[in-house]
C-alpha cells in the first residue's frame, strides 16, 4: 500500500494551517456500494483522520466523481462541503455536498492560468467538460 503522507507529516502540517479532507478508507466506488458499506467508507475515513490530526475533517471528495444519492445525503450531513469532479465554477446554485471544481491539469499553460476568469479560460474549461462528458459513456453523476 503506498503513502503519500505519514501521519506525523499530516499532524504537521495541520499544525501549520493545513486541512485535510476525507476521500473514503479504501477508495471504491461508491456507486457500486451498498448504503450501509459507502457509510463506513465516507464516516470511517472522516473519523479515522478526525482521530489521528485531532481536529473535524470539513470537507469530503468523492472517489471517482461517483456521487450516488445516498453518499450525497451522508455528505450532507456530516461535512461543510464535499467536491465532486464536476468541472466547472461555483456558483450560488451550487450545493455544498457536491461542488464543481477546476482540476489544475487543465490549467498547467501559462496562458490560460493568467486568464483564468476571462473567455479563452472559460471556452477552454467548457470545452475539457464537454470531452469528459463524452468520455464517461452516458454514466454521468449530477
Amino acid at each position: 500500500r503506498l503513502r503519500l503522507l505519514e501521519w506525523p507529516r499530516i499532524r504537521e502540517l495541520t499544525r501549520a494551517g493545513f486541512e485535510f479532507g476525507a476521500h473514503t478508507v479504501n477508495h471504491p466506488n461508491l456507486a457500486e456500494l451498498d448504503e450501509a458499506r459507502a457509510r463506513e467508507e465516507i464516516l470511517g475515513s472522516k473519523q479515522r483522520i478526525e482521530e489521528a490530526i485531532g481536529q473535524p475533517v470539513r470537507c469530503f471528495a468523492y472517489p471517482y466523481g461517483a456521487m450516488p444519492e445516498a453518499a450525497r445525503r451522508m455528505v450532507a450531513e456530516h461535512f461543510a462541503a464535499g467536491c465532486s469532479t464536476c468541472m466547472g465554477w461555483i456558483t450560488p446554485g451550487s450545493r455544498a455536498e457536491a461542488l464543481e471544481r477546476l482540476d489544475a491539469y487543465y490549467l498547467s499553460s501559462t496562458y490560460l492560468f493568467r486568464r483564468l476568469f476571462g473567455g479563452p479560460a472559460r471556452g477552454y474549461l467548457a470545452l475539457r467538460r464537454a470531452l469528459r462528458a463524452f468520455n464517461t459513456s452516458g454514466r454521468l453523476y449530477d
